[in-house]
């Protein structure tokens, strides 16, 4: 393995990445949309949901939640 050099050119993340489906985690978005609306009796802006949306629509399958 080559030494790290300041310029970041052969940096290595060192924490693996933790994947998730997005299919998943548009359905626990909307659940938690549902329940945050239960509890406070107002509609929550759903940007979070809107962009895994998006994403999924780009073909995107898995979503890194370590981050």
């Amino acid at each position: 393995m080559a030494e790290p050099d300041m310029t970041g050119r052969n940096w290595q993340a060192r924490i693996p990445a933790e994947l998730k489906c997005i299919k998943l985690e548009i359905r626990e978005e909307r659940d938690r949309l549902f329940q945050q609306e239960l509890e406070t009796g107002v509609e929550p802006a759903p940007r979070y949901l809107q962009w895994l949306e998006q994403e999924r629509a780009r073909g995107v399958e898995y979503i890194v939640t370590n981050f």
